[in-house]
């Protein structure tokens, strides 16, 4: 799989992937091995740009590692803590992200498998 190819030290060369707010890339269909069920749950809601983006024109020193890091830890630890069934019954009273910790890998598993995200560690 391409995604387990790119995650391997010899192609990321200390560089760094990080998602994107709108995908940049798309799924040509459900053909493959997990006889379309991947592309049904998932893949078939992807959706592409639309409008043109100069980013050769843009500060993104923001994107560093080292800048990306430190924003991006300094905001999930100012994330309110909520619990899985605070999420699951009803508004949450917080505006903005929230978070659920988790402290070994079967909670992190099966939190993940309550909110229907991957269950896969990288």
């Amino acid at each position: 799989y391409w995604d387990d190819w790119i995650r391997q030290p010899e192609q990321r060369r200390n560089r760094a992937c990080i998602r994107p707010e709108l995908s940049r890339t798309r799924t040509f269909g459900k053909v493959g091995v997990s006889n379309g069920h991947f592309f049904e749950k998932h893949l078939k809601y992807i959706k592409l740009n639309e409008k043109f983006v100069p980013f050769t024109k843009l500060n993104l020193s923001y994107l560093l590692k080292d800048n990306y890091d430190v924003q991006f830890v300094k905001q999930v630890y100012e994330s309110p803590v909520i619990t899985y069934q605070e999420l699951k019954s009803g508004p949450i009273v917080h505006e903005g992200p929230v978070r659920i910790p988790y402290h070994t890998n079967d909670i992190y598993k099966r939190t993940s498998k309550m909110l229907g995200l991957m269950e896969d560690f990288r």
